[in-house]
Formats: structure tokens, sequence, C-alpha cells
């Protein structure tokens, strides 16, 4: 296994703030993880069973490379070497078989196959072809159980097809692949409640969002809304209903942006676009919960600009404007500037997401998300809610006027308020 030092790099120590709408998170200085350049994508999931998320990318010189979480700290771990021609495009974290370790899918490109690496005890990785052939436009896969039978299958766009595993991490591929048209953008998602994932793809020409409800795997045409919005997309819900939706952004003139949502009905269909409009907008956008609030925001960037839009959910499937932090890692060329690819995840184990980036010649990029987290429970304010929080609680038992042990605000100390920071023990 090829290793690299751990080291990572504070580019500033100035923090930025998200500024104006309420919940607007702080981040922290930039850091920068030692390891690789020229990512393409990212990823990430515990692959060691350790309550960490763990981080996989892809390059552009076609490897898959790991970075390991110690302590809420990524360092880069090992680069994946290839059975094929070097041309892996995007990498997923999935347990593939019954071994109980995390392994990874790495979807290849024109004549590659795609790739299977099972992580070994060791925390090695054994390397097999699937024999599933690559994608050669617009690559894009998802993972989950699409059969209901308790393991990872995956499902690619171009072609479209799905992959299902028989629980050993050996993949029968359903029906004949789709060919044509070249899809943009897809994910797996609910579109309508039935306990199966199911399927959105985007075809940008002639503007076109497909819904495909699944069926033990199978999955059939629901329903078909008209996209008059431009090339960037993001899939989540947006509107807290439990069910999937699509954002996509418009680039109006002769200036700004509108995030135009397309909120799932239940039955496949969509409802009529939610607009929210921004006067300086990013030039792609990525889905995730930054805020702590429970809905998902859009996390912009702007090419060239060394700054990220913050595009806080209110909920409804509407954004308000979260600010901008302008503390990306920059260089003189604007090609190298752009983001490939850009994930929310908790790294540091804190509580809220932090912001990873696929910065081309600046490598990983984590943004640390420095938000103090409101926890009632901790009644102490140390920043844990432990013995000396229940202690706390247990002094103060009864009748209580405003006092930080009354965790419900009901006006006493009582078993409410015990069995609320028992839940939030940590």
């Amino acid at each position: 296994m090829m290793t690299n030092s751990v080291a990572v790099l504070v580019l500033a120590m100035t923090y930025s703030t998200f500024a104006d709408p309420p919940n607007a998170p702080q981040f922290g200085s930039p850091i920068l993880i030692a390891g690789d350049e020229q990512l393409i994508s990212l990823d990430s999931g515990d692959l060691d069973g350790d309550g960490l998320l763990d981080v996989v990318g892809t390059n552009t010189a076609g490897q898959v490379s790991v970075y390991r979480n110690t302590g809420g700290v990524l360092a880069h771990d090992v680069y994946l070497p290839l059975n094929a021609i070097p041309f892996v495009l995007e990498a997923r974290i999935a347990r593939l078989n019954a071994d109980n370790l995390a392994d990874i899918i790495a979807i290849g490109g024109g004549a590659m196959n795609h790739q299977l690496y099972f992580q070994q005890a060791d925390r090695s990785f054994s390397i097999v072809d699937s024999g599933i052939p690559g994608e050669f436009y617009f690559p894009n896969f998802d993972v989950d159980d699409m059969d209901g039978d308790r393991d990872i299958d995956f499902v690619t766009i171009n072609p479209f097809a799905v992959h299902l595993n028989d629980g050993a991490g050996n993949f029968t591929t359903q029906g004949v692949p789709e060919e044509t048209p070249i899809f943009d953008a897809a994910a797996l998602g609910n579109i309508n409640n039935d306990g199966q994932m199911d399927f959105l793809r985007i075809l940008a020409v002639p503007g076109t969002v497909q819904s495909m409800t699944n069926s033990g795997g199978a999955l059939t045409m629901a329903a078909s809304h008209p996209l008059d919005h431009d090339f960037q997309y993001a899939f989540a819900d947006f509107n807290s209903d439990g069910l999937t939706d699509v954002a996509s952004l418009r680039f109006d003139q002769p200036a700004g942006a509108t995030v135009l949502v397309l909120t799932s009905s239940g039955d496949g269909s969509f409802s009529s676009p939610i607009a929210s409009s921004f006067a300086d907008p990013p030039h792609s956008i990525f889905p995730g919960d930054i805020n702590a609030d429970g809905v998902d925001d859009l996390i912009g960037h702007r090419a060239g600009a060394g700054s990220i839009l913050l595009m806080l959910g209110v909920g409804d499937g509407s954004f308000i404007n979260g600010g901008s932090y302008d503390n990306v890692p920059t260089q003189d060329d604007p090609f190298v500037e752009q983001i490939f690819d850009l994930l929310v995840a908790d790294i540091d184990g804190d509580g809220d997401n932090d912001i990873l980036l696929a910065a081309w010649k600046n490598g990983l990029v984590v943004i640390p998300n420095d938000t103090p987290i409101d926890q009632p429970a901790d009644v102490n304010g140390d920043g844990a809610v432990n013995v000396f929080d229940l202690l706390e609680l247990l002094g103060a038992w009864g009748i209580c006027g405003q006092c930080p042990q009354d965790i419900n605000n009901s006006g006493a100390v009582d078993v409410f308020d015990l069995l609320l920071l028992l839940g939030a023990w940590s």
C-alpha cells in the first residue's frame, strides 16, 4: 500500500460568516489536505467503522484516492490502482458483500469497465472488474438497495441501466441498457412514498426531468416535466415532505440567476416551479443542510471568483440569500480555480456539516463549519451533554423559573427534562 504523510495546511487565519439571515452558519479557514491534486469527484462514508466520515475521490489521472478520517481530520491514505485503462470518473462508498466492511464502486469511462474495490481487514483493497461497460457521456451513477434484498445495487445513466447485487458483490444488469438519449444528471430518490428507491434523470435538451418508479429493481417511466432552465441541477427534499425534488439554476439576462424547484407531488409528477432569485449568481449548485435546521440548502460556487454562495432553504422549496464565503483558495489560472465537485459532510463530527471541495490543482479543500450548535441539554455550557449536566439538572429539580436546567421551558425541572437530557447524551 502506498501511503502519504499526514499533512494539512491552513490557508488563512481569518473567519468568514454567511451574514444577514437567521441560522446563518459560520465557517473557519479553509484547510488543504495534502496528498492529491486535480480531483474531479468526491464521496463520503465510514470506511473504517469508527463512526467518522472518510472520503474517496477520483482525479484526472484516472485514480481512486482514499482519505481516512482520524479524530475529525482527513489525511490522504492511498491511490487505488486500476485493472484497465486509467479512466475512472466517479466513485462511491458502499458495502458490496457480507463481510461488514465498506467497499468502493468506481464508474469507468470509455472502454473501461466499472471497477469494484473490496476492502480487506487490513484496510487494503482487492480489485475486481465488474464486467459492466463504462460510460461515455455525462457520467453519473447512484447506489442504493433497488430490489429490497438489503444489499447495495447501482444505477448508471449513460447508458441507463440497473445493476443488481447478488449479495456477494456480483452484479447483473437488468434488461438491455438504454443507449439514447444522452442524459445530463440523475439521482435515486423517493417520489411516491412506497418504500422503494425511485429514479430521477435530466435531459437538458430539449429540457425535461423524467421520474421513474421502482418495483423490485425494475424502473418504469412515471412522468416527464418540462424544464425551462439551464445546465446545473441538484436533487434533494427541498420542501421537507420526505419526497425528492429537483432544483435547477437558470442564468438570467442581463445579470443574476434564478433557482427553480420542482417539488414532487407524490405520484411521480411535479408541481409548478418555485422561483428564488439571486443578484450575484453561482455557476454551479450542490445540495446539503449546512445550517443544521433539518432543511436542505444549496451551496453555489462562483468559478474564478474564489467564493461560495450559500442559499438557505426555507422549507417550502424556496431559498434566501445566506451570503458568501470569500476565502476559497485560488490560483492565477481561472481554469484551475474551478470546483469540479462539492460535498457537504460532517467531517469533524461536531454535529454540523462542513464543505469539501474537489478544487482541481488545490486538491481536496475542507471548509470547517464552526457554527455554535444550540444544545439546550448542555445546561452547564461546556460543549457536551454528560454527567455534570445531569447533576445540575437533578440539583434544580422542581419549580424553576427560566433556569437553564428547565430544558423544555415548562416552568419546572422534571422527568421530561431528564428524558431530553438523556436523549442528547454525548
